[in-house]
């Protein structure tokens, strides 16, 4: 199975194949990480999978983009992301 991700840096579509979520794939435009830390953006095409593949545990936000927990969230999560990468995903 795989999924579509949009490259955090360039934002052009990348497929995954679940099972290299865990081996920091990168953007084959870009060749930059494509599991940043950054926010995924999940959508009715992918977060089933994500949340049925994901290697690690997953953090869901169901607000409104520019909500205030969504931007609480961005201002707390960097440190998190340095400190866990590869630990979680968001």
């Amino acid at each position: 199975m795989s999924l579509i991700l949009a490259c955090p840096h360039c934002q052009t579509k990348n497929k995954l194949a679940v099972e290299r979520l865990s081996e920091q794939p990168q953007c084959g435009a870009c060749h930059q990480p494509l599991l940043s830390g950054a926010p995924i953006l999940a959508t009715n095409d992918n977060l089933s999978l994500l949340l049925k593949h994901s290697p690690w545990p997953v953090v869901i936000d169901f607000g409104p983009l520019g909500a205030g927990l969504v931007r609480v969230l961005g201002l707390l999560l960097p440190p998190v992301r340095q400190r866990w990468r590869g630990s979680y995903c968001l």
